[in-house]
């Protein structure tokens, strides 16, 4: 290489190097090299970015989160302590009292307790302002105020402290304390505090008794605690109220349940439940107020609203069914109506304006809904405690849709299941009771089949996952309803016959309105018509027309229901493809072999046996002829069955039934019987005509050697031994042509095997039991026809070995 060459080269390197160091330089412009010390030419000195959030660190860490959670020791040490505490202050200033009762006027005492709790509100107000002092504050406070209470009470009520004797003063002044301390709790914002004050309001009342304060009072005060509460926006108030009321309420409730007989719906149960009844309401009606909604449907009061809410409707129902059932120990439907309008209506408000989430909009219709349930069923008419039942189950689900509130509807829904409990409870006792209990069952299968309906039309949006299933219950209560009203009204086999009635309309109706489940409906109906028809009593099934008898016509309107289901097929193939249960396919042949099952079932009840057998026969031939144009394996298979049980009738009546029994047959019978196997045999050339499938085959051997076995069968019984040879030779060998002519196995390997039972019974019979002459006749004629035989296997060329179906054989 010369020195031009190392120069070039040399040069090339260089700037290889240059163009490498200007990519590195280009790239830390993108992203910066932590390796390099230099910063980059382009960005400016660091801006005080870093130090911005560096003062909002220590604000971040004293995040208000964790100062809301309070430990146990720390809430009994703070919060719990001290109200013990005041109410300790506050019992040993009542015994102060009793301790200086025997140094001091009344007056003074009186005076001396009112300082006491005077101070202590003086002693609230300072800690109040001084901190830590203040977590104690409230409840000096309480205690001042409870103290205050006492001394206005004693005033009156003790001896030692007596200066009052009106009990209009001394109520006058408990409400003046009353409100003092009321008004402080709304001022000071504590619910601890303003709880203890409202309760403490209540209790003075409670002690006080009936000379100081009645009814009247407690009403005042429960409307003016609920007044507060919407005022103020404190739902703790009305739960404190409902609970405090209750408490005041309590010796008139068990004065007005310790009446003698003579005051029983008298003044003292009015009094009493016209003040349950009011203070009722009071509450019931507070969610009709729009600055209610607008105060306690928040995360932090809702809660304390609902409980109060559901508290008042649960305490009302509870008091005013006691006190109505002992003033009144007859039921009256029109008084627990009423009863019930009384949470009905509130909960109608609720449906409409409160959320759905709130319990009180489930509790009160629920609530409601017993009350009438708990009538009705003492009322004195069967008919009428169904009709009730059913009329205000479909109410509450009316309701229920109207509204697009779940509560009606699934109450509604639980009372209407237990109609079916219901009418079996009534119809125990007697045949009357049975039929107008299922007079009214019609009532509910029609509202049911609505509800179903409109269910559908009203429920089209967000529906929740349960529900959707109930809304296909009502399309099954309503055709349950419907088959125990038609039991109830029906005999046995007329109710058999109104279930495949059932079924065929259900399954047009569900073509109709494409309800998947009504065609459930029909499937599972048609065939336990079938199988209900083979229990059913018939009685003495004496004739109603002609030869008909109860059970003839039950059988044949279920038969011709069913083939109108089986064959008419109402029901989209796409509609009835969406059930998972079992398939259409399947359907249809459950369907074909329990119309099988009713047709065998008459036949074999109202023939005698002789005459059994070529309707057995005929059937095997209708049933095969459906199966092909239907294409139905499950009707071909029931030929074969039909087919069996003409062999088996045969070799029954005329081979194995004793002559006493049946006796010989008569002319018209023979004809009968040959008829019956002859059809057998010609249902051979059906089975063979055509295409036929693997089924035919089967089906045509069945044919073939049924045939065979009955010809054989009655040959036996009527001739003599020798004569027996003679006839299964002839037989066999008339059989054999046929298989020959037709090139059907299915006729020559049978005739084979009656041939060879020939054989068998010349070998080992005829050879030592004939006479001499007999003996030859039958083995020279046996002999012909096996020749015979032989010669036609040969000039036919091995044609069983050509039959697919005779190698198989």
């Amino acid at each position: 290489m010369g020195d031009n060459d190392v120069q070039e080269l040399r040069e090339s390197v260089a700037a290889l190097r240059r163009e490498v160091e200007q990519l590195r330089q280009e790239l830390a412009q993108v992203r910066p090299e932590p390796a390099r010390p230099k910063p980059l030419p382009v960005s400016p000195p660091q801006p005080p970015a870093p130090k911005a959030p560096a003062p909002k660190a220590p604000a971040l860490a004293a995040a208000p989160a964790p100062a809301k959670s309070v430990s146990t020791e720390q809430f009994v040490g703070e919060r719990l302590l001290h109200y013990v505490g005041v109410t300790l202050l506050a019992l040993g200033a009542a015994f102060f009292l009793v301790w200086r009762a025997a140094h001091t006027t009344p007056l003074e005492r009186v005076l001396t307790a009112a300082g006491a709790g005077a101070a202590l509100l003086a002693a609230s107000a300072w800690t109040r302002k001084r901190p830590p002092y203040d977590k104690i504050s409230n409840a000096l406070a309480g205690g001042g105020w409870a103290i205050l209470y006492l001394t206005v009470y004693g005033a009156r009520a003790f001896e030692a402290t007596r200066v009052l004797t009106d009990p209009g003063l001394e109520l006058q002044l408990l409400a003046a304390v009353a409100c003092g301390a009321i008004g402080h709790a709304l001022v000071l914002g504590s619910r601890a505090f303003r709880v203890f004050c409202f309760g403490l309001s209540y209790f003075v009342l409670l002690i006080c008794g009936r000379d100081v304060a009645g009814p009247q009072t407690y009403l005042v005060l429960h409307a003016a605690c609920s007044a507060l509460a919407v005022w103020s926006g404190y739902s703790d108030i009305l739960l404190v109220s409902a609970l405090g009321f209750c408490a005041d309420y309590l010796p008139l409730y068990i004065r007005a349940l310790s009446v003698g007989p003579t005051e029983l719906g008298g003044p003292v149960f009015r009094e009493a439940f016209a003040t349950l009844s009011c203070a009722y309401l009071t509450q019931a009606l507070v969610p009709l107020i729009p600055r209610a909604r607008a105060k306690f449907l928040t995360p932090a009061e809702e809660p304390l609203w609902d409980a109060s809410l559901c508290f008042n409707a649960l305490s009302f129902m509870v008091l005013a069914c006691a006190l109505g059932s002992y003033h009144f120990p007859v039921a009256s439907f029109s008084r627990s109506a009423a009863l019930s309008l009384y949470l009905a209506l509130p909960a109608l408000a609720y449906a409409i304006l409160l959320p759905r989430r709130m319990s009180a909009g489930y509790a009160a219709p629920i609530l409601g809904l017993l009350l009438l349930a708990a009538a009705i069923l003492r009322l004195p008419s069967p008919m009428g405690k169904m009709l009730a039942w059913i009329a205000v189950s479909s109410l509450w689900v009316w309701i229920g849709l109207f509204l697009e509130h779940p509560a009606w509807r699934v109450s509604g829904l639980v009372m209407a299941m237990a109609t079916y409990g219901f009418y079996f409870h009534i119809a125990r006792h007697s045949a009357d009771e049975r039929r107008s209990a299922a007079m009214a069952l019609f009532v509910f299968s029609a509202l049911s089949y609505l509800a179903s309906r409109y269910y559908r039309v009203w429920l089209k949006g967000e529906v929740p996952e349960w529900e959707k299933d109930a809304r296909e219950y009502w399309l099954y209560a309503g055709t349950a309803a419907l088959l125990l009203a038609l039991r109830g009204v029906l005999e046995p086999p007329a109710f058999a016959l109104s279930l495949i009635a059932v079924a065929v309309i259900a399954a047009h109706a569900a073509a109709l309105f494409s309800r998947l489940h009504l065609w459930a409906q029909a499937s599972a109906l048609s065939v336990a018509a079938g199988a209900y028809a083979l229990m059913v009593d018939y009685g003495p099934n004496l004739p109603v027309a002609g030869p008909l008898t109860p059970r003839l016509v039950v059988c044949a309107g279920l038969v011709a229901g069913m083939a109108y289901l089986l064959f008419a097929d109402v029901v989209p193939r796409e509609l009835s493809g969406r059930w998972t249960l079992w398939s259409a396919d399947q359907h249809r042949a459950a369907l074909a072999w329990s119309m099988t099952a009713v047709y065998a079932f008459a036949v074999y009840q109202e023939f005698p046996p002789r005459v059994r057998l070529p309707i057995w026969a005929l059937s095997a031939t209708a049933a095969y002829l459906l199966g092909r144009s239907q294409k139905q394996d499950a009707l071909k298979a029931q030929a074969a069955v039909f087919a069996l049980a003409a062999g088996a009738e045969g070799l029954a009546s005329y081979a194995a039934a004793p002559g006493a029994l049946l006796g010989g047959p008569s002319l018209p019978e023979r004809g009968l019987y040959w008829g019956s196997a002859l059809v057998l045999l010609g249902n051979v050339l059906l089975a063979r005509s055509g295409t036929p499938g693997p089924a035919d085959r089967r089906i045509s051997w069945t044919f073939s050697g049924l045939a065979l076995a009955m010809m054989a069968v009655y040959l036996a019984r009527e001739f003599e031994a020798y004569q027996i040879t003679l006839a299964w030779s002839l037989t066999g060998f008339a059989y054999l042509i046929g298989g020959m002519l037709l090139d059907a196995a299915e006729l020559r390997l049978p005739a084979l095997g009656l041939l060879g039972l020939c054989v068998l019974k010349a070998v080992v019979l005829d050879t030592s039991k004939l006479p001499l002459p007999q003996r030859v006749a039958s083995l020279v004629v046996l002999g012909l026809v096996l020749v015979l035989a032989s010669a036609m296997y040969v000039r036919a060329g091995g044609h069983d070995k050509k039959d697919p179906s005779s190698g198989a054989a």
